[in-house]
């Protein structure tokens, strides 16, 4: 499937009108930049001069942004704390443009961050702060009191699943019987893989795939194999296997399947490449692009991002300059 600058442009001429939910774990990513010359005299282990810092949207957050950027109206529903780092997040996605008003705060958990040392473009150590347990019933209740009112505004909902404890089954069931007139895509992790049934797209990666089925490391399964049956177990439309430097297959559920070769050119950081694609492809279906056409937007998308240290967003100049012009 080719998708030129002018299908591309005529697609997304519209993106303004369409309203997307991004629903999921919200994750500010920390990065600490320097350089390494030394070992500690304290322990063997190398001391980072730092040089630089920024803070950025991760998570649910980052596929929020990328939309944003590509000029989507958007709105983010997830988890914070009550702390400086959910002020800032909060902050800075409303100076982006995402919407925040069905974000909940929690004074029992902080914002979850993950500070990532990086010397020499490579990263040495990443340190998390977070609490993973799952949110309870009456934390659950009141996402869907906040979201039921407004339900019918949204073109398309997005599930991005860290496995935070966000999105735990009681929630996810109640929040696809809201959406089930809706466009939905979801990105996994293997906790609660087989509880987004019936939905529009799913975009695992092969890693999340493989420990949905219990497959150890040195079992080779035919990878098409467990994308059919992940399919039909989970009776939804299409699933989007994304497979890192071999591109990304589309599987249908009336029985096809596409091969998307990787457009990546250069490659300094994979982090945020499946937030991008969601962003993407859930994006482009808003705007009636085919199945095929949002995936291949996906893969020109992630060829972008994988170019760039750290997490970040996509804008709309970024992904119509990768695309071919003819």
């Amino acid at each position: 499937m080719k998708v030129n600058r002018d299908r591309f442009r005529a697609l997304f001429s519209e993106r303004k009108k369409r309203r997307i939910l991004v629903f999921g774990d919200i994750i500010l990513d920390h990065y600490i930049f320097g350089q390494i010359r030394r070992i500690s005299p304290e322990a063997p282990v190398p001391i980072l001069e730092v040089t630089d810092e920024k803070l950025a949207a991760g998570g649910s957050a980052n596929v929020a942004l990328n939309l944003s950027e590509l000029g989507f109206n958007v709105q983010l529903s997830g988890l914070i704390g009550e702390d400086a780092d959910g002020e800032y997040l909060d902050n800075m996605l409303r100076k982006k443009g995402v919407g925040t008003e069905f974000i909940q705060k929690d004074r029992e958990r902080p914002t979850s961050k993950k500070s990532r040392m990086i010397a020499q473009r490579q990263q040495v150590v990443r340190v998390d702060r977070e609490v993973v347990n799952p949110i309870s019933s009456d934390l659950a209740g009141q996402f869907m009191d906040r979201l039921t009112p407004f339900a019918d505004m949204f073109d398309v909902i997005i599930f991005q699943d860290y496995n935070k404890g966000l999105l735990t089954k009681e929630l996810i069931l109640s929040a696809l019987a809201l959406f089930k007139d809706k466009i939905v895509a979801v990105d996994p992790k293997y906790h609660h893989f087989f509880d987004f049934t019936g939905v529009t797209l799913f975009k695992p990666n092969v890693r999340e795939l493989r420990q949905a089925f219990g497959i150890m490391s040195g079992e080779t399964p035919s990878l098409d194999d467990l994308s059919r049956r992940a399919l039909e177990m989970l009776q939804c439309e299409n699933m989007l296997l994304t497979q890192g430097e071999k591109g990304m297959t589309l599987y249908e559920k009336r029985g096809g399947s596409a091969h998307i070769p990787t457009r990546a050119k250069v490659i300094y950081d994979v982090s945020g490449a499946g937030d991008t694609v969601i962003s993407v492809v859930g994006g482009a279906l808003a705007c009636g692009a085919s199945m095929q056409e949002a995936a291949t937007l996906g893969n020109y998308a992630a060829g972008v991002v994988v170019a760039k240290l750290g997490v970040a967003p996509i804008t709309y100049q970024e992904l119509f300059h990768a695309l071919p012009s003819d």
